[in-house]
């Protein structure tokens, strides 16, 4: 959360677009965790692994559209009232998945049968690869010239100021 909020102190002052505000604030308030994180925690601590990640992903998914989609309410200064924010955070198919793959896990639902459960998994094993193709393939190179100190400051922001800070502040705390 404090991400967010030096997030939303920082972008007013690198772009006075809010069309390019909202997508800097999307851009700092989402985790390339799903497609990164999990390979790595994967790799590492196997099954047991897989699965502590994969509930952290039920959270960090669901929370990066909440808060992108209030970054974006925000910069677009939008009158819309904070019911139609909540209405249009509850529809975001992400927290809808999440929220329903919690209650079934609460409900203690039994586990899918052995050939769905291995199919998911054969088709969750392309998940990491296709999303990296499918970012690359939809980069827009001519609009990256354009757009050269935003993407210095949001991946220096999100990828070295971050880390650096919360590190610090994780070394401080003990």
């Amino acid at each position: 959360m404090l991400m967010v909020v030096i997030g939303l102190l920082i972008i007013p002052h690198l772009t006075g677009d809010n069309a390019k505000r909202g997508t800097m604030a999307t851009a700092l308030f989402r985790s390339n965790y799903s497609y990164i994180g999990i390979p790595v925690v994967r790799t590492l601590c196997g099954d047991a692994g897989n699965l502590a990640g994969s509930f952290v992903l039920a959270v960090i998914i669901p929370l990066g559209k909440i808060l992108t989609t209030i970054g974006f309410a925000v910069f677009f200064g939008h009158k819309a009232s904070t019911k139609k924010v909540l209405i249009d955070i509850l529809k975001k198919p992400c927290v809808v998945a999440s929220v329903a793959g919690i209650v079934l896990m609460l409900c203690g639902c039994p586990q899918f049968p052995h050939a769905f459960h291995s199919t998911l998994s054969s088709l969750g094993s392309i998940c990491t690869p296709l999303a990296l193709i499918t970012i690359g393939g939809n980069l827009n190179f001519k609009k990256l010239g354009q757009n050269k100190k935003l993407l210095l400051w949001g991946n220096l922001i999100s990828l070295v100021i971050f880390p650096l800070f919360f590190t610090i502040v994780y070394i401080l705390i003990g």
